[in-house]
């Protein structure tokens, strides 16, 4: 039995019409929080519309078409979040900031081949070896104990190799993943540690204005430009 949520609690990003139909697919528990993912069936069948139905969504998903940074999901409540690549057949999205929550946007294979996952914990488990926890939930171990949340690692999509690290630091480009500012795209200019239960903000240069969001909010994107295409250029 599928699992359903009103259409009108709906995160707005999912795109879907609330008066067609009462009941949507609701998220399976995964890698993204509830609140800040998609459901790949609304994906196909609502955004990207290569379904007309859930139905034909439920087939093209059990059938091995589509592939979630590089692994072939058949789960048609899995859920899809922030910076995850989808591939399906030559064509290749990143999901991406946007005004109203998120987008699926559609880039090109070179961006497909890499993706971009933030540290948000870091612990040291047995063998004094180092585990980071990302964004995605995912987990790994390393030996770098210069790497801290905040930073972000550009993994290869096809082996989970580490290709390069955006480090969390003063001069490096970011994006706003929420919050008023979401979606622009800014050098960090100051990084402000509070000394109270304020939370830490970060200071942006956007275009020659300084915005000051939470630090939580933001995602290192590049060094002295964005490391994906489809990120605003400064």
């Amino acid at each position: 039995m599928m699992a359903i949520t009103k259409r009108y609690n709906a995160p707005k990003f999912w795109r879907i019409k609330t008066k067609e139909k009462k009941f949507i697919v609701s998220l399976r528990v995964g890698p993204h929080n509830k609140k800040s993912a998609i459901p790949l069936l609304v994906i196909i069948r609502d955004i990207l519309e290569y379904a007309h139905t859930a139905k034909e969504a439920k087939e093209i998903v059990k059938k091995g078409l589509i592939k979630i940074n590089g692994v072939v999901r058949k789960d048609y409540k899995f859920p899809v979040g922030l910076m995850d690549i989808l591939e399906m057949g030559t064509e290749y999205y990143m999901v991406l900031p946007h005004r109203k929550g998120l987008s699926i946007q559609p880039i090109k294979k070179t961006d497909a081949e890499r993706r971009l996952v933030k540290i948000v914990r870091k612990k040291i488990v047995k063998k004094g070896r180092i585990q980071l926890g990302f964004h995605t939930g995912e987990t790994m171990l390393v030996d770098d104990n210069s790497l801290k949340p905040g930073d972000v690692i550009i993994l290869t999509t096809k082996d989970k190799k580490i290709s390069d690290v955006l480090k969390f630091e003063v001069g490096n480009i970011a994006m706003v993943t929420t919050g008023r500012n979401i979606g622009v795209v800014g050098k960090i200019k100051e990084i402000i540690i509070e000394r109270s239960s304020r939370p830490n903000r970060v200071v942006l240069d956007i275009e020659g204005k300084d915005v000051d969001v939470p630090m939580d909010y933001v995602f290192v994107v590049g060094k002295e430009k964005p490391v994906i295409s489809i990120a605003k250029e400064l």
